[in-house]
């Protein structure tokens, strides 16, 4: 009897550490907070409703019109550090530019600087490699705004968010995201309870997704150029 509990102790004596440093590996095996900027295409229909302030000067659209908005950018996300394998989004912003056709060069801003401003989202399925992003499905609800170098004057946004869903990784790469839901943008004229009514956003997506390097990678690559003409030298 005294050697099995002798054999007993040695064992939990042996075993206890061990599950110890399983138990402290998997609570140090969490993503850290980080920030990720993403190159980006930032597509939406936007339709111009009878009534909207977009049919009068300086643009003149025709009622109903539909369009289709497709501008290049970048994204920047920030997360705080995972806990119970979520990593809560605790910054957001967006700027996407072109010259649409019609209505000219215009900007587009998320979080956006309308009356109302807000976003919130979270990454979760999240793999990572000693605590840097590797992966992770990321949603994020966001405002915007919309301004046109035609009326600089006039400021378009939106009093709700547009919630996009999605995966990304570490180089930039992902599934893209989308975001399906009809979403009303107002002209601001100083009070979100009467502004106007200008479009109609929906179809929404952000795609061809690639991670802008950190300057050291440029540093890196530069290096490594000197390198590969020294030997050839």
């Amino acid at each position: 009897m005294k050697h099995n509990l002798r054999f007993r102790s040695l064992v939990v004596a042996a075993v206890f550490p061990v599950c110890v440093l399983l138990v402290q590996a998997q609570t140090m095996a969490q993503l850290a907070a980080n920030s990720l900027t993403v190159d980006s295409i930032a597509d939406q229909m936007v339709r111009v409703p009878t009534g909207s302030p977009l049919t009068g000067a300086p643009f003149n659209v025709p009622a109903e019109t539909v369009f289709d908005f497709s501008a290049a950018g970048s994204f920047t996300v920030d997360w705080a550090a995972e806990a119970n394998g979520v990593a809560e989004i605790v910054g957001f912003s967006a700027m996407f530019s072109e010259v649409h056709d019609v209505l000219g060069p215009y900007d587009l801003f998320a979080v956006g600087s309308g009356p109302v401003t807000m976003f919130e989202g979270e990454l979760s399925n999240i793999v990572e490699d000693e605590g840097n992003l590797v992966s992770a499905d990321m949603t994020v609800s966001t405002t915007f705004s919309l301004v046109f170098a035609a009326a600089p004057n006039a400021l378009l946004y939106t009093q709700e968010m547009a919630t996009f869903s999605g995966s990304i990784a570490a180089d930039g790469s992902g599934s893209g995201f989308t975001s399906d839901d009809q979403l009303d943008v107002f002209l601001s004229q100083g009070d979100v309870a009467t502004d106007p009514l200008a479009a109609v956003s929906f179809d929404r997506s952000v795609t061809s997704i690639t991670a802008v390097p950190e300057p050291s990678s440029f540093v890196l690559v530069g290096l490594l150029g000197l390198v590969a003409l020294r030997r050839r030298k």
